[in-house]
């Protein structure tokens, strides 16, 4: 089944001003393949070049061509695109988010379903004073499935670590109450779910993950502090997609290591 994915039209415009209409169309369906799949694609010249209806020479050239323009990149055998790579990365969070979600929902009502159902079991229905059943409703209220709520807070930090792993960001190794209010204050302002968003954001950040001329490597403040999340979130730690040759990626760029990453928040 085909996927939808969200797709500025402004953006690619902008971004392929300086590319052939062939380029552009050859651009268009290798993004087209990589949101479709939901990860990076094989490079392999025969089958896109049939993709694209051009001849493998043809499609050698246009591959080189979007490589230099860094509108994708090569890794381990594979084709991708950088913002690509944050959207999947960012979907991958949001799915496991909803899921956790949706489980939490249908522990509620299993359980209220157990408690209807033993409420209705008049044969074995025995009365308390009223007075009792006020005490024991307000000091023992009913578990969710016998299990505690799980902390959001400790959620994204879980989240923000789980993206240190398989990056280069500082893990979170304590977790203060200064860095528990702000938290708390984040989520409250963003939403669970953005916040771990932001985390995956992060982590393919090549200046937040120690590319960079002082080997900086950013850490949990990036999501904790007003100013830095601001940042986070409007893209100014993003790598960017320049328009003339970058320069050639090192290996263990954090663009190349998107499979494992998108792979172990599957898990």
């Amino acid at each position: 089944m085909s996927r939808w994915y969200k797709r500025c039209g402004a953006d690619f415009i902008h971004g392929t001003m300086s590319l052939t209409l062939e380029e552009k169309g050859a651009y268009s369906l290798c993004l087209d393949l990589i949101y479709d799949r939901g990860k990076p694609i094989p490079d392999d010249a025969r089958w896109l070049s049939g993709v694209c209806g051009v001849s493998i020479r043809k499609w050698n050239a246009l591959r080189q061509r979007l490589i230099d323009t860094g509108k994708i990149y090569a890794a381990d055998g594979l084709l991708s695109n950088v913002r690509a790579d944050l959207e999947m990365v960012s979907s991958e969070l949001q799915r496991r988010n909803q899921a956790e979600s949706g489980a939490k929902g249908g522990r509620k009502r299993a359980e209220n379903a157990g408690q209807a159902k033993e409420n209705s079991n008049l044969g074995q229905a025995t009365l308390k004073p009223i007075e009792e059943k006020r005490i024991d409703k307000k000091e023992n209220p009913l578990p969710l499935a016998g299990e505690a709520t799980p902390d959001p807070i400790d959620e994204l930090i879980s989240t923000w670590n789980e993206v240190a792993g398989m990056t280069n960001l500082r893990a979170c190794r304590a977790i203060d109450a200064d860095r528990r209010r702000k938290a708390k204050a984040r989520i409250a302002e963003h939403g669970l779910e953005e916040m771990r968003e932001c985390c995956g954001r992060a982590g393919l950040s090549s200046f937040l993950t120690g590319k960079n001329d002082r080997g900086y490597r950013g850490g949990i403040e990036y999501i904790l502090e007003p100013s830095k999340l601001t940042k986070l979130r409007e893209g100014l730690y993003d790598d960017a997609e320049p328009d003339t040759p970058p320069p050639r990626r090192r290996e263990g760029s954090n663009v190349a290591q998107i499979g494992q990453l998108a792979q172990r928040l599957r898990a």
